[in-house]
């Protein structure tokens, strides 16, 4: 038996599965090129955030010598967006700070490889391109605010890093992060780990 392609044009039954099934990994890898780490479900929250609280306060020289100056990562939720045109990994952030006002913070994303152990040490990612990195080149992402009151409680501070700068690649990769506060490169607190499923 013949099927009949094209008005002058007959190919057998058995060429034209041969067709098919080329044409449909075809479409496969070019829609695992194109959508190349494209979405993002964070799976668990390892543990609570927990700040990093000083017996005395961390810098001498401040105005505020008396009081205790710290932070509190207290609320961490991830998930994939876009923004700007972008496409990538949303991470929103509950920050509480004491007698900190008026004075600049860094916000700072790490991100790492996920090997199911939360009391082990986990694998950098690493950076190629300069764009989202930290000093060693571990990807990272990050910002700066200012709290205004001496309790201050920032809800939903946003972070955001592209798909295309976890350099991933294709497929299912299993990726954690973690968050930490900073003043004059001084960390104030560290979070624990958020585990996802980037695909």
């Amino acid at each position: 038996m013949e099927i009949k392609l094209l008005s002058n044009f007959y190919i057998p039954n058995v060429m034209k599965t041969r067709i098919f099934l080329q044409f449909i990994l075809l479409v496969f890898c070019v829609n695992g090129i194109l959508a190349q780490s494209d979405g993002f479900t964070v799976y668990e929250k390892v543990a609570d955030a927990t700040p990093n609280i000083y017996d005395n306060p961390p810098y001498p020289n401040d105005p505020a010598l008396t009081k205790l100056q710290q932070a509190e990562v207290v609320k961490m939720r991830a998930y994939g967006g876009w923004r700007n045109g972008v496409n990538g990994i949303i991470c929103k952030l509950d920050i509480d700070t004491e007698y900190l006002d008026g004075k600049s913070l860094d916000v700072v994303a790490w991100f790492y490889f996920w090997n199911g152990d939360p009391d082990s040490k986990q694998q950098k990612l690493k950076d190629f391109n300069g764009r989202y990195r930290t000093t060693n080149y571990q990807v990272s992402t990050s910002t700066r605010y200012t709290p205004t009151y001496k309790n201050n409680s920032r809800s939903d501070f946003e972070l955001f890093i592209p798909f295309s700068e976890l350099h991933l690649g294709i497929g299912v990769h299993w990726i954690c992060f973690d968050f930490g506060v900073f003043r004059q490169n001084k960390q104030l607190t560290v979070s624990d780990y958020l585990v996802g499923k980037v695909y």
